[in-house]
């Protein structure tokens, strides 16, 4: 098992780890890393007779503690079989989606989809306050409402935090330029 930095990082690992790899061992990394970088890890593993598996999770410290982490796999059937009793000890929605790189797509979309859950609860709240209504109330209502059934409760508190965050960035600033400056990071999550 690795959950390394970034691929790079995962790259040069897997270079020193996959010479020493007894017979059928599995490479299991749940890193959070580009598709590029797990299949040339898997192409690496698998053109030395062994099998690959890209996982990476979600959930993220509370998750980790709780063994309640949603993990997204990729890789090959039998690969999977024999891992997931290990991933039954990390969490409780394990799902094997596709090859390898298919968890590296997941999770991508997932992130797409935090993100823009992020940026949808930043322009609520400043359509709110552009309206005169203090987003902090417009803010409770809604997270206890239709936002934490639609996305999930933890992914609602942490979109909530967030937006409270940007909430309190705006203040008294609730032009333009301070909603860019809000939610400018949310898109460069989305480019990187």
């Amino acid at each position: 098992f690795t959950m390394l930095p970034n691929g790079d990082i995962l790259r040069a690992v897997s270079a020193e780890i996959v010479p020493a790899m007894q017979p059928g061992a599995v490479l299991c990394d749940c890193s959070t890393v580009d598709v590029d970088s797990a299949r040339a890890v898997a192409d690496m593993v698998t053109a030395r007779g062994h099998a690959a598996i890209d996982a990476p999770v979600s959930g993220g410290e509370v998750g980790a503690k709780a063994a309640s982490l949603t993990i997204m796999v990729g890789g090959p059937q039998a690969a999977f079989d024999r891992v997931l009793p290990l991933f039954q000890l990390m969490g409780k929605n394990i799902t094997l989606v596709g090859g390898n790189g298919d968890g590296q797509t997941c999770k991508v979309a997932n992130q797409i989809i935090v993100a823009l859950n992020i940026e949808a609860v930043g322009e609520a709240l400043l359509f709110a306050a552009k309206a005169g209504a203090d987003p902090a109330r417009v803010r409770d209502p809604n997270r206890k409402g239709s936002v934490e059934h639609a996305i999930g409760h933890t992914q609602a508190e942490d979109v909530h935090r967030l937006a409270r965050s940007c909430a309190d960035a705006l203040g008294e600033e609730r032009d333009a330029d301070a909603h860019v400056l809000a939610t400018g990071p949310l898109l460069g999550l989305l480019l990187a």
